[in-house]
């Protein structure tokens, strides 16, 4: 049933082009996130990138680019239902450790099948993302 709030994102996304990316990253990370260790994460992703990088500090209207990052991965479900553009997209996450969130394991399970690639700093959290979301392993790297 969840998947419908997503039905309008994904048909914007098929029938447009996004062509000529205006960055080769979007990092992003809510304001919030700045004086959190996952604001430090956000920033050594974006120095590791050797092209344009944008920080958005918003969920919503994310300029186009050739690959985003967010930085914790309940920010998919709003980001994906306002921006098409993600879901012809590379998008990789940060995934911190599993979390009481307000929605289903089976949605999350669905937006991280979207993603390219899943970050997560310790094994523990590798072994529930394969167990919890039936996650590709492949998809999943250590941090």
């Amino acid at each position: 049933m969840f998947k419908i709030k997503y039905f309008v994102s994904i048909i914007i996304a098929r029938l447009l082009e996004f062509k000529n990316p205006k960055y080769d990253l979007v990092v992003v990370s809510p304001l919030n996130y700045e004086d959190w260790i996952l604001g430090s994460i956000a920033h050594k992703v974006a120095n590791a990138c050797h092209g344009k990088v944008f920080f958005s500090h918003s969920l919503r209207k994310l300029p186009s680019s050739r690959a985003y990052f967010f930085i914790h991965h309940p920010l998919l479900r709003t980001a994906y239902t306002f921006n098409p553009v993600l879901w012809n997209s590379n998008v990789g996450v940060w995934f911190t450790h599993d979390d009481k969130f307000p929605f289903s394991k089976g949605e999350m399970s669905f937006l991280l099948n979207k993603v390219s690639i899943i970050y997560t700093p310790s094994t523990v959290s590798i072994n529930s993302i394969i167990s919890e979301y039936c996650i590709d392993k492949k998809k999943i790297h250590l941090s």
